[in-house]
């Protein structure tokens, strides 16, 4: 299990995927580059990344964080933009926080789980769609997910099962706004009806990319 057995097959996947283009001169669909964080080796994917993340994440490659700013566009309207950052992992976890961030990948692979440091996929600007959808998303927030909640109700339920179950660590978003950079932050912490954040398990990265390329493909 390598870094670059991980990013083949990530790459493989959004290949066969065959629902994204991407407006860069190389005609790659995603920038991935091997980083180093708190000690340990990551691959981080990344594609519509805001310039902040890019240069965070691609630190050591200017011209890559850069490009990383270049969304996804999908054949028929909308856009994509995903940041991933992970690693190849098996079972036993040493590290019990380690179990919030596992995910299945591809065992057939010799990559039967990774451990995802921090990610998000999010569809904007859909079509008209029998679903009513405009904008989807996924995200793994684990900073914001371990603090108190706003709803004083719900302070001790955070602290029987140990996040804010109304910003789960990973959570899905149907039709909110989409993200904009200059919202980040405690903007974002407000809870609205627009704001549904379905609490989810991490799913796998490869299968969620690909079951959105049955329905998009089906639009």
């Amino acid at each position: 299990m390598t870094l670059d057995d991980l990013k083949s097959v990530f790459m493989e996947c959004m290949k066969d995927a065959l629902i994204f283009e991407r407006d860069v001169a190389s005609g790659g669909l995603l920038e991935v580059d091997s980083v180093t964080k708190e000690g340990k080796k990551w691959l981080a994917v990344a594609a519509g990344i805001t310039e902040e993340e890019s240069r965070t994440v691609f630190s050591a490659n200017s011209a890559r964080a850069e490009r990383a700013t270049i969304p996804l566009n999908i054949p028929g309207g909308g856009q994509a933009s995903l940041l991933f950052v992970l690693r190849p992992t098996s079972l036993p976890v040493n590290d019990p926080s380690t179990f919030a961030r596992l995910a299945h990948f591809a065992p057939q692979e010799g990559i039967p789980l990774v451990e995802i440091r921090e990610a998000y996929f999010r569809l904007s600007n859909l079509p008209e769609n029998d679903n009513r959808l405009s904008h989807l998303r996924w995200e793994l927030d684990l900073a914001t997910a371990y603090q108190q909640p706003i709803e004083k109700w719900l302070h001790s339920w955070k602290d029987r099962i140990q996040y804010n179950p109304g910003h789960a660590p990973s959570h899905i978003h149907f039709n909110a706004p989409p993200v904009d950079a200059e919202r980040l932050g405690q903007h974002r912490l407000d809870h609205t009806g627009s704001e549904l954040r379905l609490a989810v398990g991490i799913p796998n990265p490869l299968a969620m990319i690909l079951s959105l390329a049955v329905w998009i493909r089906h639009q």
